[in-house]
């Protein structure tokens, strides 16, 4: 699946797209590497290409998480206001 076709962006005009693209990059990570951190400042947005990301919530019991839900690729995770700044941004 092409990340031009996921759900959240394949509405944006072709100027929009294009910037979205410019903006993107190549990244892989191990097998159970963080990605994102609960409560980390994001600036990134990643398409999964291929593997699954587990999305993981901090439970009250200290060392604790829960599973909110498990991504496959053609699914994206990140940060979704970075869409939002880049179609303002190309208007």
């Amino acid at each position: 699946m092409s990340w031009e076709t996921n759900y959240i962006v394949k509405d944006l005009r072709p100027e929009e797209m294009a910037l979205v693209k410019q903006y993107m990059g190549a990244k892989t990570f191990d097998t159970n590497t963080y990605v994102i951190r609960e409560g980390d400042t994001g600036t990134e947005l990643y398409f999964i290409e291929k593997g699954q990301v587990e999305v993981l919530k901090n439970d009250w019991i200290p060392d604790q998480r829960y599973r909110l839900c498990l991504l496959n690729p053609g699914e994206i995770i990140g940060e979704m206001a970075e869409i939002d700044i880049l179609s303002k941004t190309s208007k």
